[in-house]
């Protein structure tokens, strides 16, 4: 009886139907491969449509349903292309003469019911999307004598459970339209010109180094060079292995400038040469030093050809302005004990130079050590990264408290917090004065917050607030009050070459930076460019000390494609208390334009001029232009 069904060829029960190959169990195939029953009774045939749609099909008594031509698959060329959902029929027949249940693979609640005689057919199964409408348990269920037909195994039964078997799948998976079919690729380019191979592997083959400024000596290690490193040398332990790298790197800087800085006007040309050297041992080891040959503090080697008072000269000094040692005791330990730990203790020790809060409040190298505390966040406060730094300084503390720099010790602690969409920076600093000046030792504290707002406004406030001073009768306190920086850089549609900004401040009686070298410039040098100087030339400045005064800047600089810049500015600030006790002697209003130019990789152009109108004071004027050498 198998052999005649799976060899035999019926007529077809519609007039557009089409046979297919029957695949084999091993072989995928589509979902909708027909299996078919025959009826042994002629009589009028109805075919279900669509699942719930209602819809009949009759065909001619005494005709079979659709049954294909079968054959071995393993000698059959599989078309894996699923046919249109209407030439894709799945009929199943019944043999009793009374009314018949046909268990569907999609529900077990379903029947459909025929008269005595008619080949009952088996709806075409469509799986959504999503699946709901496919019991998966009852497409896979055994057919038993409790779920089965009524009557003992039979030739139905086993196809029943063939067609079960094809309609295992997954219940996501579902036949594809070939009408409207959107295809997700767009066209494959058209070329026009002959192919070049040559130029295609170029776009990945001919890469060349950026001309960059290289440092006047670079012996062991190249400073970010090519290539693979070398092996290290085992000095200070297998873990911490020495690469021994020599740098020696910096800029030299030539101006000329035409100066009126009210008492005093000069017309002068002047250079300054400065120089670090960097000796690296390990990757966070190395010994720094940085000299200035060719000054003596405040003093250039100049040539002064106009004004007031001229002093020509060259000056001297190789006095050390930084030298320092600076590693990690974590990395060190590893390296002597040959243990690994997970630690980061960074630390320095020698002649520092120590930056804080932008340079406002510490900008100073000073005799002493600091370490600090890397890396630490708190889920709990939503602090994602917290660095805090505790320092002393024993020896050349430059402080506009004490004026001696050599008669004053500091102590002090520096945090960075990240938090709140933005960074806090709090700041403790401890001067004590030395002998005569320890009645003006006193407390130094600082906060601020950078934050961006809205996507329209970059902003700091800063409060420096000093305390605690009590002078000897007869001396006047030289560190009391509180300064308020409040600094906006606003977002543009050009947020990286096109930044207007609005800065402003309030100074309360005498505060002061806790160290602050004299060519750092005042403590509001980051106000505008009114309030900085040139630390070559002497270029004048507006009152920058913050001393009973208040005022801001108001400025644009503009980038244009990275390769320039120009800035224009207006700054003022009004005076009040006590004018006995103040360094402004009254309001000031001044105007200021920068230009600089890069002019190859390592020459840069820049000129400066400034106005400035001072009430109860002569006025500023200054103009310059300076050539930059970096190496």
């Amino acid at each position: 009886m198998c052999a005649l069904v799976f060899t035999s060829c019926v007529k077809i029960a519609r007039n557009e139907s089409t046979t297919q190959p029957v695949a084999d169990e091993n072989v995928s195939a589509p979902v909708d491969q027909p299996v078919v029953e025959t009826a042994q009774e002629s009589s009028a045939v109805q075919l279900p449509g669509w699942p719930d749609d209602g819809s009949t099909n009759e065909v001619n008594a005494g005709e079979i349903v659709s049954m294909p031509e079968t054959r071995p698959a393993q000698l059959e060329k599989f078309d894996s292309a699923p046919l249109p959902q209407k030439t894709q029929p799945v009929v199943q027949t019944a043999r009793e003469p009374s009314v018949t249940q046909i268990a569907s693979p999609m529900r077990d609640d379903k029947t459909n019911k025929s008269t005595s005689g008619k080949i009952v057919a088996m709806r075409r199964i469509k799986h959504p999307v999503d699946g709901k409408d496919f019991d998966k348990a009852a497409a896979i269920r055994p057919v038993t004598p409790a779920t089965g037909p009524k009557e003992p195994f039979s030739f139905f039964g086993l196809m029943q459970r063939v067609v079960s078997l094809s309609l295992e799948m997954d219940p996501r998976a579902h036949l594809v339209s070939d009408k409207n079919v959107v295809v997700p690729f767009s066209p494959d380019p058209a070329y026009t010109a002959p192919y070049d191979p040559e130029a295609q592997l170029a776009i990945y083959g001919a890469k060349h180094p950026n001309p960059t400024a290289r440092p006047l000596i670079e012996a062991g290690r190249e400073l970010y060079g090519p290539g693979i490193f070398g092996p290290g040398i085992n000095l200070l332990g297998e873990k911490n292995l020495v690469f021994p790298q020599l740098l020696m790197y910096g800029d030299w800087r030539s101006a000329i400038a035409y100066n009126d800085n009210g008492a005093i006007e000069k017309g002068l040309t002047a250079t300054k040469l400065d120089i670090d050297i960097d000796f690296k041992l390990t990757g966070t080891e190395r010994i720094h030093l940085f000299v200035t040959p060719i000054n003596r503090g405040p003093l250039f080697t100049r040539v002064e050809f106009a004004g007031d008072q001229r002093h020509s000269g060259v000056e001297i000094d190789v006095e050390p302005q930084a030298l320092f040692f600076e590693g990690d005791l974590a990395r060190l330990w590893a390296g002597f004990s040959d243990q690994e730990n997970k630690a980061d203790i960074p630390f320095t020790i020698g002649l520092i130079p120590l930056l804080f809060q932008n340079g406002i409040w510490l900008n100073d190298a000073f005799t002493g050590f600091a370490f600090t505390i890397p890396a630490r966040n708190s889920p709990m406060l939503d602090i994602s990264n917290a660095d805090i730094t505790f320092f002393a300084a024993f020896d050349q503390v430059t402080t506009g408290a004490i004026p001696n720099d050599h008669s004053a010790d500091v102590f002090g602690i520096a945090s960075f917090v990240e938090a709140m969409y933005g960074y806090f920076e709090f700041d403790y600093g401890y001067t004590l004065g030395r002998k005569k000046f320890d009645d003006l030792s006193y407390h130094n504290l600082s906060a601020a917050f950078t934050r961006r707002y809205f996507d329209m406004v970059s902003n700091s406030v800063r409060v420096i607030y000093n305390f605690g001073q009590d002078p000897d009768p007869g001396h006047s306190r030289t560190a009391d009050g509180v300064l308020i920086l409040i600094e906006n850089s606003l977002i543009t549609p050009l947020p990286l070459t096109l930044v207007p900004y609005v800065n402003a401040f309030a100074g309360f009686n005498k505060p002061q930076s806790l160290a602050r070298a004299g060519a750092a410039g005042g403590v509001l040098v980051n106000t505008g460019i009114l309030f900085e100087t040139d630390n070559l030339t002497g270029f004048p400045t507006m009152d920058a000390t913050g001393n009973d005064t208040y005022g801001g800047s108001i400025g644009l600089e503009y980038l244009f494609d990275l390769h320039q810049q120009i800035v224009f500015e207006i700054s003022g600030l009004g005076v009040f208390g006590d004018d006995k006790d103040r360094t402004a002697k009254g309001s000031q209003l001044g105007f200021g334009v920068r230009y600089q130019l890069p002019l190859n990789n390592a020459w840069l152009f820049r000129a400066d001029v400034m106005v400035a109108e001072r009430d109860d004071d002569q006025n500023l004027f200054g103009i310059r232009c300076e050539l930059r050498r970096k190496f």
